[in-house]
């Protein structure tokens, strides 16, 4: 019985026992149309330091930080390099949307995606049900 794509591609994987697929991962990588040139991706690892990160951005991210290590939802909080990685991202993220400054809504977009493998949780959602109790700073121009 066909469920979905997704089911009956697993069932021909399941199903190869060793042969040799139809398509490979690699033939499906090379297929894939390009998206980002190699120049804007030497652009933007060389410029995203540049985005600036207010106070208020920063106070922001630590409190995202700080409330992993010390909220009962979690039974291991973010790390130092993960709490780098969160600022990391979040100025890639404003360079992205071509800011050169980084704003609340930046961090609260990446910070799902930086920090949800960086703590332990019962809640894969845990750190998207964080980030809806934090007061989100407003930003003065």
């Amino acid at each position: 019985p066909s469920h979905n794509p997704f089911y009956d591609n697993g069932i021909k994987l399941l199903n190869a026992n060793g042969e040799k697929m139809e398509q490979s991962t690699l033939d499906l990588v090379e297929g894939l149309a390009q998206t980002v040139s190699p120049e804007d991706t030497a652009y933007v690892r060389s410029a995203y330091t540049q985005a600036k990160v207010s106070q208020a951005v920063l106070d922001y991210m630590m409190d995202i930080v700080q409330a992993t290590r010390s909220t009962s939802a979690f039974r291991s909080g973010v790390s130092t390099r993960g709490a780098i990685a969160l600022y990391k991202a979040a100025q890639v993220t404003a360079l992205l949307s071509g800011r050169d400054y980084v704003i609340p809504e930046d961090v609260k977009f990446v910070a799902p995606h930086v920090l949800s493998h960086r703590v332990m949780a019962e809640n894969p959602k845990a750190v998207q049900n964080l980030l809806a109790q934090l007061p989100v700073p407003l930003e003065t121009l």
